[in-house]
This record gives C-alpha cells, structure tokens and sequence, in this order.
C-alpha cells in the first residue's frame, strides 16, 4: 500500500484545516444558468471537493526509483544546498522526480535546510510537525518554524502562522494576529490567502462598497497566480458584474474555463453552460458535455 502524506506539495497545494477555511466560504445565491441575471456570489468549499482531482486523474503510480538521481539529490545535501535539501525533501514526500517516498527521510531533509535558515525548508518542516509526517506530531513547534520562516518573508509560511493563530494550533488565538498574517501573505502573493482574504472582505457586515470591490481585487490577483478558487470567484464576478469589476463574459470564460480545467465542479458546469449556449464563447455542445460529464462525476447535481 502506497504512503499518503497529510500535507503534500501536489495538485492545489497545501489546504491548511479545511473546516475553518470553509466556514469563510458562504453561497449568497443558487447559479441558475438559465437566467439571464445572476447575483454575484461566492460558493462554499471544502478543500476535498474542489482541491482534489476526479478518482481517475489520482489513481498514479509511483515513478520508478533513480538511483542515480538520489545519489546527485544527497551529495548536494551534503555540500550544504539548501535548494537541494528542499527538493529532496519534497521528492521523498510525493515520492516524484524517480524518488521512493519516505517521510522520515523528507522530514529530516527538511530540518537540515530549516537548521541552515532556509525559509522553504523551515515551512516545510513545520507542516511536517504539523501534520506528523516523519515526525512526531507538535503543533507548538510546526508553530515556531511557521513563523521564522514568515520572519523571513515566505508568504506561505505567513499563510500557515494567520491559520495557526485563528484555529489556535500551537498558539494562543488571535484573530487580529490571523488577519494582520493572511492579509501579509496575500499582500506578498500567496494564491490561497488572496482568496480567502478577499472572501474576508465581502463578509464584512457593512459591506461597504470600497470593501467588496477590493475583494474582488484580490480575487483577481489570486485567479491570476493560478488559486482555482480565485479563478472561479472572478469568474463569476466578470460574469455577473460584480460591484468594481465590469461585466465580460468572454473574459469570465477564460476564468472560469481555468478553474474548471483544475476540476472545480460548479465551474465545470457553469462554463459547460457557456459552451452549449455560446454564451461569451463559441458554440461548443461536444466540449460542453464533456464538462457537464466531468462535472457531474463529481457528484454535482447541475452537471
């Protein structure tokens, strides 16, 4: 049987505590690709239904083993290359790149870099404690390397301290500390904390417009560093016309063509519909249904 990391580097990357990201993620609407004016909204996700791929595209198997390559990965390590140690690491982790799979192995690699003040490697390592991959689960001390790596400036690292802090995990929590972190890791470009910090933004209870129309600014610059969940969302917004952000279908298909491609569900559907009625895009029907299909082996109701 094939090991299974709780956190991996793959497809849709890292989801920090799916639970507490999809409490942020509220439907304001049903989408009705019938009619002819739809508000603009936000849907839920789990993280298991839209960051993972359809059973066939995950059924893989492990690439056969390079020795060779696992020699040059651990002679780099040991002439201290720290880019090395993070790669290894990673390629032990997924078991990717002709590396079998050993997370003590990964985890250790990960610690070297770490001890070494490598940003990637202190992050990663975290997770690794985080989640107990190779390693003994300590929440307080994947808390401690989460933020030196985000002392550093990695984004991502920045991402995982504002989660800690608002799901209390190692740390006492703060939900000014959660912000003040996710805000910086959106600000310095990390995909998933746009999405979620924008999301933040909309559910502001005054919703003042200033607000929502910065959201969907970093939707947009969450869509564009390839977050399936930004592409989805300023989708929409370009396809109904969200307050800030002008109606363009052709424009909102590309989006929404993007989140679908990464097996977003309702996108597949939604951009299914597009197709077949050559709604800001040529009339497909043969492409349409092969969404429609990828969509309702999902589950989705609508596919």
């Amino acid at each position: 049987m094939l090991q299974t990391a709780k956190h991996s580097f793959s497809f849709g990357k890292r989801l920090f505590f799916n639970s507490a990201i999809s409490q942020l993620f509220t439907p304001f609407q049903n989408f009705k690709p019938v009619q002819t004016n739809i508000q603009p909204f936000v849907t839920q996700f789990t993280g298991k239904r839209y960051f993972s791929k359809t059973p066939k595209e995950t059924e893989k198997k492990e690439e056969q083993y390079d020795e060779k390559k696992a020699k040059e990965f651990e002679n780099k390590c040991q002439n201290g290359d720290v880019n090395a140690m993070y790669e290894y690491g990673r390629a032990l982790l997924e078991g990717t790149d002709g590396i079998k799979k050993d997370f003590e192995k990964s985890a250790r690699y990960f610690k070297q870099g770490a001890d070494l003040n490598d940003p990637k490697c202190m992050n990663s390592y975290g997770l690794c404690l985080l989640y107990g991959d190779g390693v003994k689960q300590d929440s307080k001390a994947a808390f401690s390397y989460f933020r030196k790596a985000a002392d550093c400036g990695n984004s991502e690292a920045q991402y995982y301290v504002g989660f800690c802090y608002q799901m209390g995990q190692g740390v006492e929590k703060n939900e000014k500390e959660f912000i003040k972190y996710l805000k910086m890791s959106a600000d310095n470009g990390y995909s998933e904390a746009c999405s979620i910090y924008g999301t933040m933004l909309l559910r502001q209870e005054d919703q003042k417009t200033d607000s929502t129309s910065l959201a969907y600014q970093y939707f947009k610059k969450a869509a564009d560093l390839g977050d399936i969940n930004g592409q989805y969302i300023y989708g929409m917004a370009l396809l109904t016309g969200a307050p800030g952000v002008s109606m363009n279908k052709g424009q909102a298909a590309v989006y929404l063509k993007k989140a679908a491609e990464q097996s977003h569900s309702d996108a597949q559907c939604i951009y299914g519909h597009l197709l077949y009625h050559g709604d800001g895009v040529p009339k497909d029907l043969k492409e349409a249904t092969r969404f429609f299909g990828l969509s309702a082996v999902q589950g989705n109701p609508e596919g």
